[in-house]
């Protein structure tokens, strides 16, 4: 019981210090968080959080005029994906049309199927026509729950894609299977 009342009390004077620890803005200029109360009217009134931008700082690292150089920028593209929101769907469409790089599209193709944003777009679904494989991969994956007829029209003719992953990919979602990646086929 001390050992968690401790690490209670820890958190909370760390917090505490972290917030004492930033400086106060200059008088006369409107606090820099929105928790922070504003001074300038006398008055303790919270302001309005602002609105997110379009493209957010998670996704603006994301290479789209270049291929990634390195595995260090193909981890940071996947943990972007995966940390995109609901507000990131408008950059993540523009990257998965935009993006030279396969890996940077199939990324955000990828986060905008699991948020549900790619079965109901037409230029996403246009992708399937992509000269890369991996591109029609992630678009199969990112449709693959849908049931709206585009979307399915989609997983089925990529059944008779010349990729054998993509093939792989959409027979997997054409019998429910929840397959995420192409299983590299067993000759004996």
């Amino acid at each position: 019981m001390k050992t968690v009342v401790g690490a209670v009390l820890a958190v909370g004077l760390g917090a505490l210090c972290w917030s004492l620890a930033r400086p106060l803005p200059p008088p006369g200029e409107p606090p820099t968080s929105p928790r922070e109360p504003l001074r300038s009217s006398g008055i303790t009134a919270s302001r309005e959080p602002e609105r997110q931008p379009a493209f957010s700082a998670r996704l603006a690292g994301l290479p789209v005029d270049r291929p990634l150089a390195s595995q260090r920028e193909v981890r940071a593209a996947v943990a972007a994906g995966r940390a995109a929101t609901p507000c990131d769907a408008e950059a993540l469409t523009a990257i998965a049309l935009g993006a030279i790089d396969p890996t940077v599209a199939g990324v955000a193709l990828r986060a905008l199927g699991r948020l549900g944003r790619c079965a109901d777009d037409p230029a996403l679904l246009a992708l399937a026509a992509d000269p890369r494989p991996r591109v029609r991969q992630e678009l199969v994956l990112a449709v693959r729950d849908s049931p709206l007829p585009a979307a399915r029209a989609v997983v089925e003719r990529a059944r008779c894609d010349p990729d054998p992953g993509v093939r792989a990919l959409a027979c997997a979602a054409a019998h429910g299977n929840s397959a995420t990646s192409p299983k590299p086929s067993a000759t004996r």
